[in-house]
Order: structure tokens, then sequence, then C-alpha cells
């Protein structure tokens, strides 16, 4: 007996925890992953347009599915039954979208969602969603735009900015040096527009544009960008930045912009560094560009050509030697096609004085032609031979005519009297530019002994 007692209670307990566990209800597990849940919002959040009572009871139903694990393919056809009846109810179309997120096509989620985020750009549901499809692709830069339009009215959305912005602008400048060394400028200026679209610090930006302007040559901009540099004092941290942006902002001034700044500038530096022999240099240079400012405006337009032609070089040697321009004419060279020239008074002194060459054959000057480095070199050699007393670089070789003169021996004797430092830099059918011209101007005359 007692052994089916035993029996009897041993079978009761059985049935008892068999009972217990038929009437526990089955836990369900959300279909949204935790870390993914900020991302996946009711499909109406954020939506402008009206909705119908029946549309908005059906769209939150089977977006509820999602919590109460109903599979991934119904809550899809749900979405699409939606869609179809009615084409125009986006919220469908985001949920659809959702369900591919889900199952991680985040390539159908972005391509799902733009054609709704180019309507309606704070439509929440769609954004969030399509930012953080866009993210989990590796596209950086469209996750972290979407997600800072975002920002001011969604937490998760400003976290993620803010966690991305450092990784955008790392792209974007690398993209912007890329665009820049491969010459593709318009591409570069567009990865710059991007940036200041994004508010990044002003030194970045003076910086960037500051590059840009540089590789265009775009001179007048780059002073205004190194202008406002250093009025700002950016990057006088660093004494040789210092030192490098207020050289260059020194040679445009005198290039384009003020000269007596530019002269400012160099004298202050050579003043802070007294040792530095180019600093010294670039003093003297921008005096003697100061004292251009006396001469007629037409030469100093003559000094920011970025090429000369032989008129323009005949025009310089005019004005900037006294024993050139107050030489008397008397036997010059026929040249044809000056007689109406605006130059001509200039070009027949220097013809007169055998400066320049002229094609006897034609009796013709070119005076549109480009005043080469060789031409320069060798008008200045002659005038150095002719000072009183020839310059000593000159080794006492007597004067030849601009016709006779040998290359060679014009790209030697400009190294020996310190027109150019090495032979190399005769380059003798390379145009002048006025900068180019009026620095070897000032080399002559120092050598002769006038300042």
């Amino acid at each position: 007996m007692r052994r089916y007692a035993v029996f009897f209670v041993s079978a009761a307990l059985v049935l008892w925890l068999v009972g217990c566990a038929s009437s526990t209800p089955e836990r369900v597990v959300s279909r949204i992953p935790v870390s993914e849940q900020s991302y996946v919002l009711d499909p109406l959040t954020g939506y402008p347009l009206t909705v119908s009572a029946e549309a908005k009871q059906r769209i939150r139903a089977a977006f509820a599915g999602f919590e109460t694990g109903d599979s991934l393919t119904a809550i899809a056809s749900e979405a699409e039954a939606l869609a179809a009846s009615d084409p125009s109810f986006l919220p469908a179309v985001v949920l659809r979208a959702q369900v591919d997120f889900l199952n991680r096509i985040d390539r159908g989620v972005v391509d799902r969602l733009q054609p709704i985020l180019d309507e309606l750009p704070d439509y929440l549901a769609a954004s969030l969603l399509a930012a953080r499809a866009q993210e989990r692709l590796g596209a950086t830069i469209q996750a972290y735009e979407i997600f800072d339009s975002l920002a001011p009215i969604h937490r998760r959305a400003y976290e993620r900015a803010t966690e991305l912005r450092p990784k955008a602008l790392e792209i974007v400048e690398r993209r912007f040096e890329d665009a820049l060394a491969r010459g593709r400028y318009e591409e570069a200026q567009a990865h710059l527009e991007q940036l200041e679209v994004w508010e990044v610090e002003e030194t970045l930006l003076l910086s960037r544009r500051r590059e840009l302007y540089f590789q265009t040559g775009e001179i007048e901009a780059e002073l205004e960008i190194l202008r406002q540099s250093a009025e700002l004092e950016l990057g006088f941290e660093d004494t040789d930045a210092k030192v490098e942006l207020l050289n260059r902002l020194g040679a445009l001034e005198l290039e384009a912009g003020d000269v007596r700044s530019g002269m400012d500038i160099f004298e202050a530096l050579a003043a802070e560094f007294p040792e530095d022999p180019l600093l010294t240099d670039q003093v003297e240079r921008a005096r003697f560009l100061w004292r251009l400012e006396l001469l007629p405006p037409k030469v100093k337009v003559i000094a920011r050509l970025p090429e000369l032609d032989r008129a323009d070089f005949a025009s310089l040697l005019y004005w900037l030697f006294p024993n050139v321009r107050f030489s008397t004419v008397e036997d010059p060279p026929i040249a044809t096609d000056i007689l109406d020239h605006p130059n001509r008074e200039e070009v027949l002194k220097v013809l007169d004085l055998e400066l320049m060459e002229i094609d006897e054959t034609l009796h013709r000057f070119d005076p549109g032609g480009g005043a080469t480095r060789q031409t320069a070199l060798a008008a200045l050699l002659s005038l150095l031979q002719g000072a009183e007393p020839p310059a000593s670089c000159m080794n006492g070789e007597l004067r030849v005519s601009a016709k006779d003169r040998d290359r060679r021996w014009v790209c030697q004797r400009a190294v020996d009297c310190s027109l150019i430092t090495e032979t190399t830099e005769c380059l003798p059918a390379a145009v002048l530019s006025g900068h180019e011209a009026v620095d070897l101007v000032r080399r002559c005359l120092d050598r002769m002994g006038s300042t």
C-alpha cells in the first residue's frame, strides 16, 4: 500500500508540474535588435501628411508585429498590400524598408527611401532609418549629413552626428587634397563648399581656401585669405608657420596688392630675423618696387603682367635705367612695325643703344612677340658693359651688339654678374613675367652701383 501511495503522490506531482508549464505564456523575442531600436520608429513618426483612421490602424498593427514576433515576411506582405491600395501612402514604404533593414538589405533600404527623402527630408521615421542604413553601408558622409539635419529634433541623431563628424571631416579633407593633387579644381571646390556648409572652424577653412587659390593661381583671392589669416593671427603660435605665412603675404602684396604693406611686412620680418639673407633681399626688392610707385602708372601695370612682350620690356628698360631714358636718339634702325605703337619712343631709344634686336631684312621689331629671358639678359649685360665704369663682372670685354650675342656667353655672364644663380636659369626661350623682369633689373642696377 505504501508503495502505491508513493506512486500516486509522484504521479500527481508530475501532473502538477506539467500543468504549470503549459499555463506559462511563451516568451516572445522582439524582431528589432536592441542596438537598432533607436532607428526603427513607428512609420507614422514625423509623417506630415494626413492619414485615414483605417490606414493608421493597419500600419501600427503591422509595425507592432516587430515586437510581438510576427514573421518579417508577413509584415512585408502587409506593407506591400498597404502600398498597393494607396501608392501615395509613404509610411507603407517605410515599413517595407524596415523589413529590409532587419534583413540587413541596406542598399534596398536606401533605394526605397531616397525618393521619400527627396520629397520629405524631415520625415523622421524615413530619414533616421536611411541614415543608419547608409552608415552600415560605409557611406559615412551621407549618414553624417542626414543625422546632422535631424540632430535638433532627435537625440540619437544628435549623438550619431557628433560621433561621425570627425571621420566625415577627415574623408572630405582627404578627398579635397586628392582632387587638388590631381588638378581637379572644380572637384576640390565642391569639397571645400561641403566643409563650409558643415561650418568647420575658420582656421581650417582659410587654410584650405588658400591651398586651392594657390594651386589655381588666383592671386587676389589668395591674398585676401592671407590678409584674413594675418589679421586673425592664425598659425602664429608656430614661428615657422608665422614666417611662412607672412613671407607669402608680403610677396603677394608686392605682386598684386599694396606695395607699401608688403614692404612693411618684410621690414618687420627682417628686424625680427636679421640673420636671414632671404628676408634682407626681400626688403631690398620691396623698397625697389616702392620706388616704382613714383613712375607712370603703366610701369606698375607692366611690372604685374604674367607675360611681357618685347615692347613691354623695352618700356621697362626706358623707365628704370636713367641712361636709357635720357639718351639722345641719333641714328635708330628702321622698324616699320612700331610707327604707331604707344611705346614707340621707348623702343626707339632701346634700339638706338642696340640693347634689343631687330630684323634688319624686314625692318621689324616684333613689339608683340614674347620678351624672352635671353633677350632680357643680353640687354642687361649690354647695360653693364656700357656703365661708367663698366661692371667688373664683364672682365673688360668689348661691348657687342644685340644681334651678335652668343647664347652661352649670355648665360655665363649673367651668372658672373649675379643676374641669375646658375646657367640652368637662363632658359633662353622662356617668356618673362613682369615680376621676373623687375627682379632682373634690380639686380642689374645693384651691380651698376645704383639703387
